[in-house]
């Protein structure tokens, strides 16, 4: 569970904080076949969604 803290005004919302959970790499230098192109290396990682830097 993520905590989360908003703070509005005149029902705007004005600052959102909130304390994220462990993040840490799931692949280093995992290869993606791109189809008919090629082949790229990646590093994918979690830190609350998967993502791929390239």
């Amino acid at each position: 569970m993520i905590r989360v803290r908003a703070e509005c005004v005149h029902g705007k919302g004005k600052a959102v904080a909130f304390r994220n959970g462990p993040a840490f790499a799931a692949h280093l230098d995992a290869a993606i076949e791109v189809p008919h192109r090629v082949r790229i290396r990646v590093y994918v990682g979690w830190g609350g969604m998967v993502h791929a830097i390239a």
